[in-house]
């Protein structure tokens, strides 16, 4: 078989974005993905929202995200001839007064009014939504359709013949200063892109994965609006045929994908204090945020085999962080350009000295 540049495992949103930049470079990619495993970023929400958080802070590298990401994504469904990319605003509830005098003052900021706004229109808004402090304008947010773009990347990986839908075994990878032999399969590099299933990856389990359960639901609310989506405590996405995802919890000890009735429930107390209207509950999931210790990405290279990397740890904020993630890792891997210190793996280095000298 002609040997490849890079072999990507997993066909999540990592997995699936950085193979399609690779591509777009003119490299020949193998791409692997157990369709038996489940999968992040197909039970995500795909929310992307520059300004989170209980305290409502601007997110991370908000500035370079997420004009990014609306171009990409937007790029990205002309090449796979598929809508999943829907642009929308975010009507964020104040919860008091004072965070509502805190926002007046901190939108007359330019770096903040680029992504928000005091909204004027609440006596509307009040008809089917508790504002009684008013309400903030999130821009640049939205949501992506993951389970819809992923399946139409699926395509496209099978038709292009590169995608190989089978369990990955890393016992099976060679690896020296050459490059990596899997199987039948010659490359440069292998990158692992295998999302909360990274705690059990041999190569990695050393990073400090700190993966968190997370349910959502899909409503359906009479009469309720589609033209925004809302967000305190809960979100509530409009979706395109006419339901609602809303969302979601946060479990860092029952780390399964089950959906539960406590989780449910949790999600309607949440949906009858934040909604003025009745709502049904039509479907249930759950997945795991592939989040780490200090909710940064984790992008770089083995310390011990500098063929084999990773691209993950991107948590609940993976729509908005991985195309941006993606961009710069392919010119790490093609250019040698520097990972961002932020986000790059040598900054866990003790960990893995110690896990090797077995210190655990």
């Amino acid at each position: 078989m002609q040997p490849h540049d890079f072999l990507i495992v997993g066909q999540g949103l990592a997995g699936s974005v950085l193979a399609l930049q690779l591509l777009s470079h003119g490299r020949r990619v193998a791409l692997f993905n157990d369709p038996a495993t489940p999968a992040a970023s197909a039970a995500a929400a795909g929310l992307f929202n520059p300004v989170t958080g209980r305290r409502m802070s601007k997110t991370w590298q908000a500035d370079r995200l997420f004009p990014f990401l609306h171009e990409y994504y937007t790029q990205l469904e002309r090449m796979l001839g598929e809508r999943f990319f829907h642009p929308k605003t975010i009507v964020r509830p104040f919860v008091s007064v004072e965070e509502q005098n805190t926002w007046i003052a901190e939108t007359a900021r330019p770096d903040i009014a680029r992504f928000a706004t005091v909204n004027q229109n609440d006596i509307r808004l009040s008809e089917y939504v508790n504002t009684p402090f008013g309400s903030m304008l999130i821009r640049q947010s939205g949501y992506l359709d993951t389970a819809v773009f992923l399946a139409a990347a699926r395509r496209h990986f099978l038709q292009l013949g590169i995608l190989h839908e089978t369990r990955f075994e890393h016992a099976q990878v060679q690896a020296d200063a050459n490059g990596v032999q899997y199987g039948e399969f010659a490359a440069r590099r292998l990158v692992f892109c295998d999302g909360p299933h990274a705690v059990g990856n041999p190569f990695f389990d050393w990073l400090p994965f700190r993966p968190v359960k997370g349910e959502v639901l899909r409503l359906a609310i009479d009469d309720f609006p589609q033209d925004y989506i809302i967000n305190q405590h809960l979100f509530v996405i409009p979706l395109t045929d006419g339901t609602f995802r809303a969302g979601a919890t946060y479990d860092w000890r029952n780390l399964n994908w089950q959906a539960s009735g406590a989780g449910q429930a949790e999600l309607l107390e949440k949906a009858t204090r934040l909604l003025r209207r009745p709502v049904r509950v039509l479907e249930h999931w759950a997945g795991i945020r592939p989040a780490t210790a200090d909710r940064r990405p984790l992008v770089g290279m083995h310390p011990a085999h500098p063929n084999i990397g990773f691209f993950g740890g991107m948590g609940s904020k993976g729509v908005s962080l991985v195309p941006y993630m993606a961009h710069h890792f392919t010119d790490f891997l093609l250019n040698g350009t520097e990972i961002m210190p932020e986000t790059n793996i040598n900054r866990y280095i003790s960990l893995y000295k110690k896990a090797a000298s077995g210190g655990w």
